[in-house]
């Protein structure tokens, strides 16, 4: 047990390092990483549509209906790519074609994906600190840090990428880095 404690405390360190020794990673509790996983998009969609069938078995309603379309036919619309970018070719057309009648969300290539993914991580990271923060702890998302140490260091496959690092833990003082300042509210807000 203490070689084990041990460790993890260095472990613990050898992150906080990893996080360019931001303080908030070197006094956190806990060090949480949020990884995205863009090459799950088939089991993932295979997997809500199998819960949305169960739930819906004895009682198919629009909801169910739209959300089983949603995860048969326009995720693989949405995600699905070949190495000659036929799809890609096909979702830009569609974009730009349904967007000349209507509002319409475009959504092409790669990096488009991509956006999307860490979009969707980051709002799950969020809902994370507002949770933890309920339960009475302290929480810093770190976007500095060694992405391809962190990958190695957590035997990450090829197809996962870092949104994020979330110290956590209760909050002391060496937690805090200086006063915190906001830009001004009129600057970030607009009304029209």
């Amino acid at each position: 047990m203490g070689i084990l404690l041990d460790s993890l405390r260095r472990g613990k360190k050898r992150f906080a390092h990893l996080c360019l020794d931001q303080s908030a990673a070197k006094t956190a509790q806990e060090l949480v990483v949020f990884v995205t996983r863009q090459d799950f998009w088939k089991k993932r969609a295979a997997w809500n549509a199998s819960k949305i069938r169960e739930a819906a078995q004895d009682n198919p309603n629009d909801l169910s209906k739209g959300g089983l379309q949603y995860y048969e036919k326009l995720m693989p619309l949405l995600y699905r790519n070949d190495i000659f970018g036929f799809f890609t070719l096909i979702r830009k057309s569609i974009c730009f074609f349904m967007g000349l009648k209507k509002p319409f969300m475009r959504f092409g290539g790669k990096s488009d994906q991509r956006v999307t993914v860490h979009k969707s991580c980051a709002l799950a990271a969020q809902t994370f600190m507002l949770s933890i923060a309920a339960e009475g702890f302290e929480s810093c998302p770190m976007e500095g840090f060694d992405k391809n140490r962190v990958r190695k260091a957590l035997s990450l496959p090829h197809g996962a990428e870092i949104n994020m690092i979330i110290a956590v833990g209760k909050g002391t003082e060496e937690g805090i880095w200086g006063p915190r300042f906001r830009v001004p509210y009129d600057e970030v807000v607009f009304k029209k």
